[in-house]
């Protein structure tokens, strides 16, 4: 018996370790980036604020379970904390990855419409009748300021500046979202300027967009 449990834990720890030199494959031909790229500049490109834990599926159905990574908005492409290293993700061998947070799960998904087959987005709502996901971007401005003696100082800042994509009776649209933008997709601009104000919602957070349109959903139609 003792030897049978013993042969189980190490089938177990070979299976961990088996997993893990798998991920270490799987990132190593990734490339490595600078942690201090953005120094000087106001903001951040980030969908985070810190690095979160994230389960990835590769186009073998495999599972990668606490993967560390945040999503940059700048470069549009998802960075790994790798021990002490920070690299950029090769996605092209993934299929979907999802972040739990406190507010709520994120989860990015690949051939969402024809013409994005092979690009990881963020799925805003999924519903019945109307799908929606969003091309994350940040983009950078720079502002001169004159000084004194002719003196000018360049101020660059992130811009946060993504597009949100909807589908609609088999119909993509595809726009940078506000207030009125989204009304005129939904209508009923009383219900919704309700909801949003009761809730405290913004357009700019994808969790709080996804509560609006599963409210409109499930009431509204």
């Amino acid at each position: 018996m003792k030897k049978i449990f013993l042969f189980t834990i190490i089938l177990t720890l070979l299976g961990h370790l088996s997993l893990a030199q798998k991920q270490i494959k799987t990132f190593t031909n990734s490339q490595e980036i600078d942690e201090k790229r953005y120094e000087g500049i106001k903001g951040s490109p980030f969908l985070f604020e810190d690095w979160k834990n994230a389960n990835l599926v590769d186009k073998k159905d495999s599972i990668y379970d606490d993967v560390k990574l945040n999503f940059n908005g700048y470069e549009s492409n998802f960075e790994v904390l790798n021990g002490d290293k920070f690299i950029s993700l090769d996605d092209t061998e993934f299929k979907s990855l999802s972040i739990q947070t406190e507010e709520g799960e994120y989860v990015f998904e690949k051939n969402l419409h024809k013409i994005f087959k092979n690009k990881l987005l963020l799925v805003v709502n999924k519903g019945a009748t109307i799908t929606c996901f969003m091309d994350y971007s940040v983009g950078l401005t720079e502002n001169t300021i004159n000084g004194n003696m002719g003196a000018t100082t360049i101020i660059k800042r992130f811009k946060y500046d993504p597009k949100h994509y909807f589908i609609i009776n088999g119909e993509l649209q595809s726009m940078r979202l506000t207030k009125n933008k989204l009304i005129s997709i939904l209508g009923n601009k009383k219900a919704i300027n309700s909801f949003i104000k009761i809730n405290k919602l913004k357009l700019t957070e994808p969790l709080d967009v996804a509560k609006i349109l599963k409210y409109y959903e499930a009431e509204l139609l």
